[in-house]
């Protein structure tokens, strides 16, 4: 038995399985294409041949895939469903509060722990000290998990049992970005109007 498992080795998760590796941690990763489990496995991380097997190998499991509804379709597979029993999953995919909300409540039924968060860089800024995860949901299931979470980022940031919380600052900052990319366009765009060089803007 692993100590965690990593649900999803796209570039991200990869890099959440790395870092939980290289920590010294027994990670347990599943990826529907195989292939992409072959250098986490070379790592000395442990290949699970089904999701089944890879919430089986451990108490705690990492989400990190497309969005919620991936996940869902993974995780309440009829046959997973009944291991899910006092375990701790967490959810680093993108997604809504509402859909926070709606795993978390399931967990619970299923007897289990949810923890909801978001990854404030891309995938090369994993495992840095100044690398910012938000983290919302039980504040018990939190400190369990805490030690493979500062792992993945030295900027750990508890947010509260509010589990919504890391999903809407998530889409806050993205709804922030694409503002100033939007204004730069049209500012630009002002500048060229009149003459004005976009590079003096």
């Amino acid at each position: 038995m692993s100590e965690i498992s990593v649900i999803g080795l796209g570039a991200m998760g990869a890099a959440l399985a790395q870092a939980l590796v290289k920590a010294g941690h027994s990670v347990t990763v599943w990826n529907r294409t195989p292939r992409k489990m072959e250098p986490l496995t070379a790592l000395g991380a442990n290949g699970a041949a089904s999701v089944l097997d890879a919430v089986q190998a451990s108490p705690v499991i990492i989400v990190c895939i497309d969005n919620y509804t991936a996940t869902n379709k993974l995780l309440r597979a009829d046959d997973v469903v009944p291991h899910l029993s006092g375990r701790t999953v967490i959810q680093l995919s993108t997604g809504t509060p509402k859909e926070a909300r709606e795993c978390e409540a399931w967990m619970k039924n299923c007897g289990g722990d949810y923890l909801d968060g978001a990854i404030m860089v891309y995938p090369d800024g994993i495992g840095a000290t100044d690398t910012m995860i938000l983290i919302a949901g039980s504040e018990a299931a939190f400190e369990r998990c805490k030690a493979f979470l500062k792992c993945l980022g030295g900027d750990l940031r508890y947010l509260g049992e509010n589990i919504g919380a890391a999903a809407v600052l998530d889409l806050a900052e993205l709804s922030h970005s694409l503002g100033k990319y939007v204004g730069f366009a049209h500012g630009a765009r002002l500048c060229e109007a009149e003459g004005v060089g976009a590079d003096l803007f």
